[in-house]
Parts: structure tokens; sequence; C-alpha cells
């Protein structure tokens, strides 16, 4: 499975289809075999097929886990996430309570613990999740000191 990441979507790409899922609007697109879909009144996809339209329906999200259903056969295009990934995520709320600002520090916080659990779906081995957790935990931690810093020089405490 090859997850590529850009902006704020998600694209996954398995075998004949091509799935990409707006992070923030949770809007959905899907190709298949090169073809995109388009969502039917039934709330399914479909996609024209040698004078025929065909349908394929979409089941969850980027968070739950996506499958594909097409002529009663299921392609899971992405996993749910597993519980190793709630743990590096929900480990940011520990930063909350870093710097002199608890206001900013759960702003930083919250925002880089989204961008990390949107990295670590794009990511396949787990000690390369790991990794990619603590090097945006150590940004967060940056950047916390780095208003923290900015706020006082502006107070002038």
């Amino acid at each position: 499975m090859l997850y590529y990441l850009y902006g704020e979507n998600m694209r996954v790409n398995i075998s004949d289809y091509i799935y990409i899922e707006y992070f923030f609007s949770g809007r959905k697109r899907l190709f298949y075999k090169g073809q995109e879909c388009f969502k039917g009144e039934s709330g399914k996809y479909e996609y024209k097929q040698a004078d025929d339209i065909q349908e394929i329906e979409i089941q969850g999200s980027l968070l739950n886990g996506v499958k594909a259903i097409k002529d009663n056969e299921e392609t899971i295009l992405v996993k749910s996430i597993r519980w190793y990934e709630y743990l590096l995520t929900f480990a940011y709320i520990g930063f909350v309570f870093y710097g002199d600002n608890y206001v900013l520090s759960s702003l930083i916080a919250a925002i880089l613990g989204i961008i990390n659990l949107i990295v670590m779906r794009g990511i396949k081995q787990i000690w390369l999740k790991v990794v990619a957790s603590l090097l945006i935990a150590g940004i967060t931690i940056l950047l916390i000191m780095l208003f923290t810093i900015i706020l006082k020089a502006i107070q002038g405490d």
C-alpha cells in the first residue's frame, strides 16, 4: 500500500483504485482504472464501462479504515489506526502543560498532533513511525519554547 501526502490530502494507490480523501473537509474522490468515479444518486460511486454504469461503494474514512466494495468483492484501501498510532498521537497531550502559556502550548500541541497522525498514516514501518513521532515531538517542544520566548519579549518580562 502506497500513501502520498500532499497538502491536506491523503492519496492511496491500490491496484486499480486511487482513493483521495481531504483530511479536514472529509471530501472523497475515487478513480478506478484511471477513470474518475462520480457519486450517483444511491450514494455509491459510479463509472462507465462499455456503455454500462458500474457502482463502487466506499465505506469508512482515513481514521477508521476505508474499503471499496465492487461486485461483492471487498478491497481494503486504508487500514484502521493501530493502538500504537493512537498512543503516539495522544502523547502530545503532555505538551499542553509545557511552557508558560497553556493556551498557546495546547494549540501548538494539537496542530502538531494532527500532523503527527497524518504523517504516521503515510509510513508503513513501525520503527519509522516512532522516529517520525519523536522528531515531530522535538519540533513541538522547540516551537513552544520559541513562542514562549517571543511572548516574554513582547510582554517585557
